[in-house]
């Protein structure tokens, strides 16, 4: 389970940049986090409908209890400014984030959704990524929520002009918009265009988008009934045996299929075990050979631990101790014969 999990984090902790080693904002080339390559980015000041698919204007202003109008001394105002300043430092705009209190009047919620909906040529770089990321953070644990928070979400992850990187980040913060929403009266219909969400998102299996949609509808439904885990589990065995899914789409699909008992799952895991083309994913497999396998697999397991690629043995050692764990409980747990 520990190795497991840790080779599951790249898939759903958000990914943030190390702090600016100067006051410019670098928006560097090359890969960016969560996954390997982005698309180019195109101004777009509006974003597609959640059903229909039209451009639409910025939605919804916060609810009445948030709002302190425009004259309060309270207010964000300034921290607003700064956020949305591509023109501010990096180090200036996330001080910024992290002074936030959530005292929002309409006019600085509204600026904000512009600025999250918009897509920027900093959301290309990892600093520009690291900000509506850590802003999204903070939206995300307001209470009470902003209305309109989690459509918001939902718009930018539809937005296809959106970087992929900035529509993983709205997946992933679809996870506490949705506990969120599920703590408010009457927002039965929030929950559901969030489910429908997410598992739309759950068949992008060529980057990470989904892998991170399957991770946030496995967690979801270890606390709401709303969620099918038999459904989730044949999602994620699908998305184990996609030829043409990711590494990243794989490995979450093998955590998941270990974490919901998906023994079907086992010939292709342990393909990915013996024949896997990265080290991560055949730790993953490994992973959840441990949780899946049995005494069939200890023959391979005990060979991962002779050969020669050491990164593997440890996940190999701490496999067959799972698979040891299971037998002796299961013996353990078988009446005893009484005496004639």
């Amino acid at each position: 389970m520990i190795i497991l999990a840790c080779v599951g984090l790249r898939v759903w902790l958000h990914r943030a940049a190390p702090p600016a080693k100067t006051a410019e904002v670098i928006v560097p080339d090359g890969n960016a986090l969560p996954i390997e390559t982005a698309n180019e980015v195109m101004p777009n000041s509006r974003a597609p409908h959640l059903h229909t698919g039209k451009l639409v204007d910025v939605p919804a202003r916060p609810s009445p209890e948030r709002s302190l109008g425009a004259d309060s001394p309270a207010t964000d105002r300034s921290a607003v400014q700064a956020i949305v300043d591509t023109h501010m430092s990096y180090e200036g705009r996330l001080n910024a984030i992290r002074s936030f209190s959530g005292n929002l009047t309409d006019d600085d919620w509204k600026e904000l959704q512009q600025f999250l909906l918009t897509p920027d040529g900093m959301d290309k770089g990892q600093l520009g990524q690291v900000i509506k990321n850590e802003l999204l953070d903070k939206l995300c644990v307001l209470n009470p929520p902003l209305a309109g928070l989690g459509d918001i979400l939902i718009q930018i992850y539809r937005d296809q002009q959106q970087n992929k990187v900035i529509r993983d980040y709205a997946v992933q913060h679809l996870v506490p918009s949705y506990e969120q929403m599920a703590a408010q009266p009457d927002n039965t219909r929030t929950e559901q265009a969030l489910q429908d969400v997410l598992w739309d998102a759950s068949n992008e299996t060529s980057d990470s988008i989904g892998g991170t949609a399957l991770l946030a509808l496995q967690r979801l439904s270890q606390q709401y009934t709303g969620f099918d885990q038999g459904k989730i589990a044949t999602k994620a065995l699908q998305m184990a045996e996609d030829n043409n899914a990711c590494e990243l789409a794989h490995i979450t699909a093998f955590q998941v299929c270990a974490q919901l008992g998906t023994t079907e799952a086992l010939p292709v895991i342990l393909q990915a075990a013996q024949n896997g083309q990265t080290i991560s994913v055949k730790m993953s497999a490994l992973g959840a050979l441990g949780q899946l396998g049995g005494s069939e697999q200890t023959p391979f397991l005990n060979g991962v631990i002779a050969g020669t690629e050491g990164r593997l043995k440890p996940a190999a050692r701490h496999a067959l101790e799972q698979i040891a764990a299971r037998k002796n409980q299961t013996a353990s747990q078988k009446p005893t014969p009484s005496n004639p």
